[in-house]
């Protein structure tokens, strides 16, 4: 039943987003943002990793934004864990990316788990 959903969402996330030139498991989203997206448990998409290269201009808001509406569009939800990459002031807290996958309507956990739903 997913398995086709997967696999149009997988083809439509690889056709707007290019490989990263250091590393297979990274994709990039319109050469600014870093994504590591993966099938995830019971048909679910897993969001592992998400890194603006220019931070604090709100191009993951746009990225994320992007990934819910295919995700959506292929009846698909996306999950993932809240956790903090980097030292670098640039880059949000955890807290407050709490907020901000919040802000872009994720459920979450006590243990910094999030899930959007379709």
């Amino acid at each position: 039943m997913n398995d086709e959903a997967i696999a149009r969402f997988w083809t439509a996330y690889t056709e707007a987003t290019t490989e990263h030139p250091l590393c297979r498991h990274f994709r990039l989203w319109k050469n600014c943002i870093v994504l590591e997206v993966k099938p995830g448990f019971g048909g679910t998409i897993r969001l592992s990793f998400i890194q603006s290269l220019y931070p604090r201009e709100g191009h993951a808001s746009r990225c994320l934004d992007w990934l819910l509406k295919l995700a959506r569009e292929h009846g698909l939800t996306i999950n993932g864990t809240i956790m903090r990459s980097g030292a670098s002031k640039d880059y949000l807290t955890t807290r407050q990316l709490r907020v901000w996958y919040k802000r872009h309507g994720a459920r979450q956990d006590a243990r910094g788990n999030f899930t959007f739903n379709n």
